[in-house]
Order: C-alpha cells, then sequence, then structure tokens
C-alpha cells in the first residue's frame, strides 16, 4: 500500500522476528523535524483483507482508512506515553496510595456514582420481564 508518492527506489525486504514483513520508511534528513517522503506498508493478505473490507464499509479508500488509523495509534501511543511519565514524576515526588488508601478511595467513588447515576429505564424493564421458555 502507498500513503505517500514520490520517485522510489526498491524498498529493502526487511521482516520482523516472526518473519512478517516490515515497513519500509524514507527519511528526509535535511529537512526540519526530518520528514517522511514516501512510505510503503507491506501487510499480510489477511490484513489487506480486512482494511479492505472495513474501508468498504465506511465508504472511504484503503488509504484514508490507513492514514486515519496510523494517526490514531500514533497518537493513543504519544498519549500513553505521556501518562506513564507523569505518573512516574507522580511516584518519584512521592505522591503515591498505600494499597488501603487506594481501596478506600475506590469505595467511595463506587458509592458516589451508585447514587449520582440514574436508573436506566431500559434495564428496568429487561429485569421486570419475565424469561420465558420455549
Amino acid at each position: 500500500m502507498r500513503v505517500a508518492h514520490a520517485e522510489r527506489q526498491q524498498p529493502p525486504r526487511l521482516r520482523d522476528r516472526g518473519g512478517r514483513e516490515s515497513f519500509f520508511c524514507e527519511v528526509d534528513a535535511t529537512a526540519p523535524g526530518k520528514t517522511v517522503k514516501a512510505m510503503e506498508l507491506h501487510l499480510s493478505p489477511e490484513l489487506k483483507g480486512q482494511l479492505a473490507l472495513a474501508a468498504d464499509r465506511r465508504g472511504v479508500s484503503v488509504e484514508v482508512l490507513a492514514r486515519v488509523a496510523l494517526e490514531r495509534a500514533v497518537d493513543y501511543h504519544d498519549w500513553f506515553i505521556h501518562e506513564v511519565e507523569a505518573g512516574l514524576a507522580q511516584i518519584n515526588s512521592g505522591q503515591v496510595l498505600t494499597h488501603d488508601a487506594g481501596e478506600k478511595r475506590l469505595a467511595t467513588k463506587l458509592a458516589r456514582s451508585a447514587v449520582e447515576a440514574p436508573r436506566h429505564s431500559a434495564l428496568a424493564t429487561c429485569r421486570e420481564r419475565p424469561v420465558l421458555d420455549r
């Protein structure tokens, strides 16, 4: 699958530990921020099929769906790393809870959310209906 258009040489055949082809990425090291000039992803036939079906269901091209999925994955990874670093910073500064304090805090939050949450009428209807044997 081609993500960006550019003059390209034949990409090297790279394989991961499982023997699957990995992606090739050409980087322009002279540009500020080291921008990607072209990228080619080598996907398994199964993943290609899944991607094509998902794109068809959404009414978009495979390229658009792949780009959106990669953007979301990169954004999630960045968020996750930020959250882990923030948690480690809290630990390093001594902002930690004991096991007992954590249990008490969780119990308080659960009790508060049970009181504040309105009872959903669809759930109430399902609970009140008798189960019919066929």
